[in-house]
This record gives C-alpha cells, structure tokens and sequence, in this order.
C-alpha cells in the first residue's frame, strides 16, 4: 500500500513524460558512448560495470518513496516497477545509471588520481547542490512528481524539495565509490563482476542509516517540532556519514596497485 495521505490521483504531465524519458535515455545514451570511445578494455569494463551498479539501484527508488514519502504521479505514467505501492517511472532508470552511475565513476577516478580530503569535502558539496538542481525545476513545474507529508525543512510552494534529501543524496556517490573500491582491491574475478551488486547495497545501507530518524518522524504522525528535530538529526548523520566515507576513500592506500591487478582480471575474461 501507498504511504498515507500520498496523492493518487496525482497525473502524470503527458509532454514531461515524453521530455525526461527521451533526455535521460539519450544521457544515459551519450555517457556509454563517450566511455567506449575514450576508454579500452577492462577500463571500459569496470566504467561499465559501475554504471550498472547505478541502473540497477532504481531498485531502491520505491523503499525510499515509500518511507520518505514521494510520490511519482501514477495515472498516465510509463511505469517501470510497482513496489510497496509506488509507482515508479520508466525515466528513473536512465537517472539512476547517468547520475548515480556516472558520479560514482567519477569519484573513483578522483581517488585513483590522489584526490585530497577538501578535494572529496567538495566533491560531497557539488553532489548534494547538483541533487537540487535536478530536482527543484521539476517540482516546481509539477506533474511528475512530489513529496508529500510532515516534511522538515520544506515548503510545497516555495521550497518542494525537503533539505534533508538533498543531505543525503550527496552521500550515495561515495558511498558506492567506497564499495567499488573494495571490489577492487579484493582477490578474485568474481569479486570485480560483483560491482553492480555492491553498488546498490552500499546505497541501501547509507541511506537507511542515515535517513532512519526522518523516516520515523514521517511515518508516526509527529508535530512540525519532531519533524525538524529528526530532519536535523538525519542531516547530522549525513555529514557524520560523509566524513566517515572521505576518511575511508582517502585511505584507500593500495589502490593504485590493486585496481590494476582487478583490471588485469577484467581483461583474462
């Protein structure tokens, strides 16, 4: 079942549709071009490979409408996956392999060059500010989708997009560089190919464990107070959570051996 109060009979803009499916599928398009051009052999492999692991973390999308409550206009969608009673659009899934896929590679190539702590710090700004400026045009349009709920720190009219996303959503990066990363630098083909796994599972885990006291709030009917506290609280963790990643990439000290012993395996298959 849908989330409470979560607006069902919300209608999905017919020319939105149309307008995200076609760009982000032509994105998602132009992002594999440009890796197979620019890059050979496993180095194309594993770009590949972590650009699944972004596709297949769509997969999350639903868990995370449904606990943080958004909602992806339902009548008149080209729908991708129904779960726990949301709908989740076709245009998701070039999303979640562009934009997750394509920062999390990102991000492993910044590591792999010797990125510095500030170099990371940034890297976490940029993301969360990308975050909303993805977001913030599309709802204010509206017809594709919107948050609903107690929210903290948002304003279905001036600012549709709840602040503590945006907080988290800038994790999901390095947290799936991190988990690329140990693929990596474990022994064994197997341990490479598993990356698209790795990748939705380290996003499942940050999220959860950051986003677990708004989620609370939103589903307990708790006051205005008690929501901002735990949007507080969830932002914390975020920033906690980010320094923790940081710290863990920065320390990835045998990558720039590793990697290429886990390409070489890329290359022998």
């Amino acid at each position: 079942m849908p989330a409470p109060d979560a607006p069902v009979t919300m209608v999905m803009s017919s020319a939105a549709q149309w307008l995200f499916t076609v760009a982000h599928f032509a994105v998602a398009a132009a992002v594999t071009v440009w890796v197979l051009r620019h890059w050979r052999g496993a180095q194309a492999r594993l770009a590949l490979l972590v650009l699944a692991g972004g596709g297949i973390s769509v997969l999350a999308e639903p868990l995370f409408d449904r606990l943080g409550m958004i909602w992806h206009a339902s009548v008149g969608q080209w729908t991708l996956l129904v779960m726990y009673g949301h709908h989740i659009p076709l245009w998701m899934l070039p999303v979640y392999y562009w934009f997750i896929g394509g920062q999390t590679l990102f991000v492993v190539q910044r590591v792999r060059a010797g990125a510095r702590v500030a170099d990371l710090w940034r890297l976490y700004g940029l993301f969360c500010v990308m975050d909303f400026l993805l977001e913030l045009p599309i709802l204010y349009i509206g017809g594709v989708y919107t948050y609903f709920g107690n929210q903290p720190f948002w304003s279905r009219t001036w600012f549709p997009l709840p602040g503590w996303y945006a907080a988290l959503n800038g994790l999901l990066p390095l947290a799936a560089a991190a988990a690329v990363l140990l693929m990596l630098s474990l022994k064994g083909r197997g341990h490479v190919w598993s990356i698209p796994l790795a990748i939705p599972m380290a996003i499942f885990a940050v999220y959860a464990a950051t986003a677990w006291p708004v989620w609370a709030a939103l589903n307990s009917n708790a006051g205005r107070v008690v929501s901002d506290l735990c949007g507080t609280l969830t932002i914390a963790l975020g920033v906690f959570t980010a320094y923790l990643l940081i710290t863990m990439l920065r320390r990835e000290a045998p990558v720039e051996v590793t990697v290429p012993e886990a390409m070489q395996q890329l290359v022998s298959v």
